[in-house]
C-alpha cells in the first residue's frame, strides 16, 4: 500500500500539537470514498488528513462498509486529503489528493473516488470506449505465491469475423504487454464485450489459456497468477468400426494425433449445485489444457490433482444445463476452492424482422442434387440430417470419409482433413451458403504444433445444427467442383446449406 509522501506524526505528538492549538475554531471533515470501477463504496479505504502548513501533522481514517470516513475537532487551516487502498495499486494508480481548508465549526463535506472506467480507458489509452467499443485490461502478473513478478508478457488475442468479397473472414488479432518490475501490465485497444484468450508468462512460468471479456464499461481488471507445468506430448491412434448407410462396415484407422497434456502440483476441489442449491452428480469437470479431468460425486463434489500452477480456467458441463467456465488461481500450498452454481439451459430468442430482396429459398437445391447425382463427394440431405439430431455441426461429419474429428487441449473437437502428405493434417476449406468461410489453419504437409489448428471449431460459432439443410463434403482434389475449391490450399471442401428444416 502507498502513502502520501508526507510523514505523519505519532499520536504523541498530534495530541501535544492539538492541545497548542485549541484556541482556535475546529470543523469537521465528512466524505464517502466511491469506487466507480466497481459501482459501490469502498470499504476499509485508508483516508489520510495532513496539515500544509505543518506537514508533520496528520490523522488517519478507515471507511466504513458504507465507505464513508469523518475527521472531528479539526483546527481551521489548509489540508490536503487523501486515501489509500489495495484497488489504487492494482490499477498502477497514485493516491488521489484533494486540497481543501477549514474555516470554522460548519464542516466540510467531501466526495473521493477512483476515476470511472471510461476516464480511466481516456486517459492510459486516449481512446473513446464510447466511439470505438475498446477498452483496456489491467492487472498485476504474481507468482503462485503471491508476490508480484518481477517482468513478463501478457498476450491478449480474439477472434473477429469480416464479410469481404470473398465471403467469410476470419482473422486472430492479439495485443502483447510487457510487466514492469512491480508485475504491472497494461493492454489498450481490446475490444470489450467479446470474449479474449489470455495467456501470462514469465521464463519457464506461465498462467493457462483463459477466457476473458472486457465490460461494456471498457475496463478489465485481473491479476495474473503464473506457475510451473510439466507438459508431456503424446501420439494417440484411434481404432473405430465405422458405419454407413449402404456401405459394410469396416475398421478404420485414424490419422496420428498429437495431444498435449500439462502437470503441476496444485489441488481443485469444490461442489457443484443448481440454482435451488441441490447438489447435482456426474458433472464432468475439466481444466483447460491439462487432460485433467474428472466427475462429480452424490453430493456434488469434485476434486483434481495433479493441477498446474497459476491461473486456470475451470470447465463443467451437463446435459441440459447451461455450461460453467471461470477462472481459478492455483498454487501448490493449498487447495483451491471452487463452487460452480448451474442454470437451466434456455434458448432465448430475440424479436428479429428482415427485409431484403434475397435469392429464393433453397435456390441451391438443384445443383446439389446435380452434384450427389455424380457422385464425386459425400452428401447428407435434410432427411438424413433430421435423423441424425446434431448437437453440434461436427456431429454431422464424424462418420465422413477422410475426416477427422479429433479433441485439440482447451479448445474442444477440430474437424480436420488428412492432406497430401501422409500422415499430416490439414484443414479443409469451408463454404457456408455458397461463401468461403475463412478458418486459419495451417498448410497441409507443415510441421505444425496440433494446438495451431483452428479447423472448423469455428463453425461451431457461427452456423446452428439447428439450421444445417444439407452438407457436401469433398475429401479429395479431384473431385471438388470448382466453385467450392481453392488451388491454394491443398485440402478438400465442406459445404454447408443452411435454413429451417422440416419436423
Amino acid at each position: 500500500m502507498r502513502w502520501l509522501p508526507l510523514v505523519l506524526m505519532s499520536a504523541a505528538a498530534l495530541a501535544s500539537t492539538a492541545t497548542a492549538s485549541s484556541g482556535m475554531q475546529a470543523g469537521t471533515i465528512r466524505g464517502v470514498v466511491y469506487d466507480s470501477v466497481g459501482e459501490r463504496a469502498l470499504a476499509g479505504a485508508t483516508v489520510q488528513l495532513v496539515d500544509v502548513a505543518r506537514p508533520a501533522v496528520g490523522r488517519t481514517a478507515t471507511t466504513d462498509s458504507a465507505g464513508a470516513f469523518a475527521f472531528t475537532e479539526v483546527p481551521a487551516g489548509r489540508y490536503v486529503v487523501g486515501f489509500v487502498h489495495d484497488l489504487l495499486d492494482s490499477l498502477g494508480l497514485d493516491p488521489p489528493r484533494l486540497h481543501v481548508e477549514v474555516r470554522g465549526p460548519e464542516g466540510l463535506e467531501l466526495r473521493l473516488g477512483i476515476p470511472a472506467p471510461t476516464s480511466l480507458v481516456a486517459s492510459l489509452c486516449g481512446s473513446d470506449v464510447g466511439r470505438d467499443s475498446t477498452g483496456l485490461f489491467v492487472g498485476r502478473l504474481r507468482d503462485a505465491t503471491g508476490r508480484t513478478a518481477d517482468g513478463g508478457t501478457v498476450v491478449v488475442s480474439w477472434s473477429e469475423v469480416r464479410i469481404s468479397s470473398q465471403g467469410l473472414e476470419r482473422t486472430q488479432p492479439s495485443q502483447q504487454g510487457n510487466a514492469g518490475d512491480d508485475g504491472l501490465f497494461a493492454i489498450c485497444s481490446v475490444p470489450t464485450g467479446t470474449a479474449l484468450i489470455v495467456r501470462g508468462w514469465r521464463g519457464a512460468d506461465s498462467t493457462g489459456l483463459l477466457e476473458l471479456v472486457v465490460p461494456d464499461a471498457g475496463l478489465l481488471r485481473r491479476d495474473l497468477v503464473i506457475g510451473r507445468a510439466t507438459t508431456t506430448v503424446t501420439a494417440r491412434t484411434n481404432d473405430r468400426v465405422v458405419m454407413r448407410e449402404g456401405i459394410t462396415p469396416t475398421m478404420r484407422r485414424d490419422t496420428t494425433a498429437i495431444v498435449r497434456t500439462s502437470r503441476g502440483r496444485g489441488r481443485v476441489r469444490g461442489t457443484v449445485r443448481l440454482l435451488n442449491g441441490n447438489a447435482v452428480r456426474d458433472v464432468h469437470v475439466t481444466i483447460w489444457g491439462s487432460g485433467l479431468e474428472t466427475t462429480t460425486d452424490s453430493t456434488g463434489a469434485f476434486v483434481l490433482d495433479s493441477v498446474p500452477e497459476g491461473s486456470q480456467t475451470l470447465v463443467a458441463r451437463f446435459l441440459g444445463l447451461t455450461p460453467y467456465q471461470g477462472v481459478i488461481d492455483v498454487n501448490a500450498s493449498e487447495a483451491a476452492v471452487h463452487d460452480v452454481t448451474l442454470a437451466p439451459l434456455v434458448t432465448m430468442l430475440d424479436t428479429l424482422r428482415v427485409r431484403a430482396p434475397g435469392r429464393p429459398a433453397d435456390s441451391w437445391r438443384a445443383a446439389f442434387e446435380t452434384r450427389r447425382t455424380r457422385g464425386l463427394g459425400e452428401f447428407l440431405d435434410e432427411q438424413q440430417i433430421e435423423r441424425m439430431n446434431p448437437q453440434q455441426v461436427s456431429d454431422l461429419l464424424r462418420e465422413m470419409p477422410g475426416i477427422d474429428i479429433l479433441a485439440a487441449g482447451s479448445f474442444g473437437r477440430r474437424v480436420l482433413m488428412r492432406g497430401r502428405a501422409a500422415g499430416m493434417f490439414c484443414v479443409p476449406a469451408v463454404f457456408v451458403d455458397g461463401l468461403r468461410f475463412f478458418t486459419g489453419g495451417q498448410r497441409p504437409g507443415t510441421t505444425t504444433d496440433f494446438m495451431e489448428y483452428t479447423g472448423t471449431a469455428d463453425l461451431e460459432y457461427v452456423v446452428n445444427p439447428r439450421d444445417v439443410k444439407a452438407i457436401e463434403v469433398y475429401p479429395r482434389d479431384a473431385g471438388i467442383p470448382v466453385e467450392f475449391d481453392d488451388p491454394n490450399d491443398g485440402c478438400g471442401s465442406i459445404v454447408i446449406w443452411t435454413g429451417a428444416r422440416r419436423r
